[in-house]
């Protein structure tokens, strides 16, 4: 059976326009850049890469509980579900596996098909096998750097958007060729964590 990724994935229908000549990004940004930590990206991580998740592997209880995880997640920054039925959950192979879909819809009517995309894949190895890792084979391969720490990421990232007042997609049309990629280049690229210990 091939290893399948799975993947949490959240859409911003937004547009950001920013004006030319742009470091004016990270004043505007302050306010919801200050919400990601340090800490709030290792409580995630250390949920994520826990013993009890065993190891996140696709279409296992231990994967399964990370998706409950992430969904409350996703919920908590009130982002709209984008998955099967009214939730955030997109089964596939027959149930097996499940992505996670999310939405911070825009408001502009011209501008609300243009996305800005957020992903990580949330699946780990679980115990670990010869097809999957490079051993030790039959223990617990927690995966904090593969990938918890990217879905940390990328649900900081998330919380951060839905914190810009006004809200990216109300900040009126284009004014400079800009759009929507530089809500998450600012995000991403303006605060570095020091690495402890």
């Amino acid at each position: 059976m091939s290893r399948w990724t799975v993947s949490i994935v959240v859409a911003f229908f937004v547009a950001v326009p920013v004006p030319a000549g742009v470091p004016a990004c990270a004043d505007e940004f302050n306010g919801a850049m200050s919400s990601i930590s340090g800490p709030d990206l290792l409580a995630h991580i250390e949920v994520l890469a826990d013993d009890e998740l065993e190891g996140r592997e696709s279409g296992t209880r231990g994967g399964r509980a990370a998706a409950d995880y992430l969904s409350k997640a996703l919920a908590e920054r009130a982002l709209r579900p984008a998955g099967d039925g009214d939730s955030y959950m997109q089964a596939f192979e027959r149930g097996a596996y499940r992505n996670l879909l999310a939405v911070l819809p825009g408001t502009d009517a011209e501008l609300k098909h243009q996305y800005v995309l957020l992903g990580a894949h949330y699946d780990h190895v679980g115990y670990g096998t010869r097809r999957n890792s490079r051993g030790p084979w039959g223990r617990i391969h927690n995966g904090a750097d593969d990938n918890a720490s990217g879905v940390s990421g990328v649900l900081e990232v998330a919380e951060a958007v839905t914190l810009l007042d006004p809200p990216p997609s109300e900040r009126g049309r284009d004014q400079g060729g800009i759009t929507g990629r530089i809500c998450a280049s600012c995000l991403m690229g303006a605060k570095k964590f020091p690495r402890e210990g």
